[in-house]
């Protein structure tokens, strides 16, 4: 009767005893798109248990399964996207679920998930935005974060070169200079998937960086330092070009009324001086100066237009006298 008595009392304890929980995972350290499983491991049997018995923060929870025997269950836990400092939790209050026997259960530990889904991004900029060809610019890359196994080879280039990558100080800035080597629409930009932060988080696509073309065909105007002449006179020509040129010579230059001659420029292909010698013995003279179109093109192969037409004036044949006489045979004190 004893025993029977101690047999009850043991089955009346166990049935008294409240269920607990205990909540893990096999990570806790997440990066952009992974995901954690989360196991629920209770003491006893349990009925009732859903994801929304679940207290969570810094994600979502979903795909919440057991096993068969209403002890283990199992659920994906996915953490907050674009989060540069993770702090997730997952933990069940007190009395939230319930044994067979109607026993509300413990408490469950807090489960704690870090991590960083932020993905990092790179902002590019220069110091120019029209680059004419072999004309160089510096390009400022700003990340987000410090980019991991960064090169310059991971620069998408069109129209152009990279060299002299250098990281900051900060670790976050890089510099590097862009040299044009065609005239057509030039760019760079980073692709996505390029670099990864320190957490392991590929990149974003940065913006293009693109560098205006130079369509402008150039110009030239041409003036003088006189343009009425006389004998042995010269003139001093300038031509004055919109922008440097790539070469012009004597031969570019249609002249009429006379010769070119010392053709020179001033250093920076923008301006070049020349004399003008009108042709001798022209009683009166008319002489021109003029550059065709397409005579001469720009530094990115545009050919350029025509210029100006210089004219000038004058009289270069010298004043001549000749002599003649009645007589041929004077004696002295004749007339």
């Amino acid at each position: 009767m004893n025993e029977t008595v101690f047999q009850g009392s043991a089955l009346l304890r166990a049935k008294a005893i409240k269920p607990k929980l205990v909540i893990k995972t096999d990570n806790d350290n997440l990066s952009a798109g992974e995901v954690s499983e989360v196991t629920f491991t209770f003491s006893k049997v349990i009925r009732g248990f859903s994801m929304t018995d679940v207290a969570v923060k810094g994600g979502t929870l979903s795909n919440l399964s057991n096993s068969g025997d209403n002890k283990t269950y199992t659920a994906t836990f996915t953490p907050t996207a674009n989060v540069n400092n993770l702090n997730g939790t997952l933990s069940i209050a007190a009395g939230s679920y319930t044994d067979i026997a109607g026993n509300k259960g413990t408490a469950s530990n807090k489960l704690s998930i870090g991590g960083d889904t932020l993905a990092p991004s790179v902002t590019l900029s220069s110091n120019k935005a029209l680059l004419r060809i072999n004309q160089t610019a510096t390009l400022t890359l700003k990340f987000s974060e410090t980019p991991k196994d960064f090169d310059i080879n991971d620069l998408t280039v069109v129209g152009g070169k990279l060299s002299n990558l250098s990281a900051g100080s900060d670790g976050n800035t890089y510099t590097v200079d862009f040299t044009r080597t065609k005239g057509t629409a030039s760019s760079v930009s980073l692709d996505s998937q390029t670099f990864t932060d320190t957490a392991g988080n590929a990149n974003t696509a940065s913006n293009s960086l693109s560098f205006i073309a130079d369509t402008t065909a150039p110009t030239v105007v041409l003036s003088s330092s006189r343009s009425q002449l006389t004998a042995q006179d010269t003139a001093q020509i300038t031509l004055t070009f919109s922008e440097a040129i790539q070469d012009i010579s004597l031969n570019d230059i249609n002249v009429t009324g006379g010769t070119l001659s010392n053709l020179s420029h001033s250093g920076d292909n923008k301006t070049y001086t020349a004399t003008f010698t009108p042709s001798a013995n022209v009683n009166k003279l008319t002489g021109s100066l003029s550059v065709a179109a397409g005579s001469y093109t720009d530094i990115a192969d545009h050919l350029g237009t025509a210029s100006n037409t210089l004219t000038f004036t004058g009289d270069t044949a010298a004043p001549s006298v000749t002599l003649s006489s009645n007589k041929a045979l004077l004696r002295i004190n004749q007339t």
